[in-house]
């Protein structure tokens, strides 16, 4: 298929774009639990595996809104992670200026 442009207006199961991994209800899985998967399953968790694709096929819908999902995961982690090593900096900064004294 060669076109210039496609517009996705299908929505999941649930009726709704990942947005819902923005609410402050969703439970973001920790990374070390990530990497616990990704170990033993050789893909992301809720990514369908290279043989499942290969077997059933995916739609380009059905991708875009896992690829939205884990993007909207990793900035969670970023938004997280960015707030510890703020949090660490100042402690550390606090940590010298008693070591000075």
């Amino acid at each position: 298929i060669y076109c210039e442009e496609v517009t996705i207006k299908l929505v999941d199961a649930q009726g709704c774009w990942p947005d819902y991994v923005l609410d402050e209800k969703y439970e973001l899985e920790p990374l070390e639990k990530v990497e616990e998967y990704n170990k033993e399953h050789k893909h992301l968790k809720g990514v369908p595996s290279a043989k499942e694709i290969e077997e059933k096929g995916i739609t380009v819908s059905e991708i875009e809104m896992i690829q939205t999902e884990k993007i909207e995961e990793i900035y969670l982690h970023l938004i997280k992670m960015d707030k510890e090593i703020k949090s660490l900096k100042r402690e550390n900064e606090e940590l010298k200026k008693q070591i000075k004294k």
